[in-house]
């Protein structure tokens, strides 16, 4: 028996000051040579058959291309 789902979206928000990190931006800060966005972008695409980004930058800081 196959079971029908409907679509799974997924929805990314990030932004703040990381202040408990050090500061900075926390979308760009990396682990092992891979941000933290890459990480939850990689991780949501796997689970999901669409997602949409929406990113806000630190005041200051360049856009991150989403």
């Amino acid at each position: 028996m196959t079971t029908s789902y409907p679509p799974t979206l997924g929805l990314v928000l990030a932004g703040g000051l990381a202040r408990r990190m050090g500061g900075g931006d926390k979308a760009r800060i990396e682990i092992g040579g891979v941000s933290i966005l890459d990480r939850v972008l990689a991780t949501l695409s796997a689970q999901c058959t669409g997602s949409s980004s929406t990113l806000t930058a630190i005041p200051g800081a360049s856009p991150i291309p989403a």
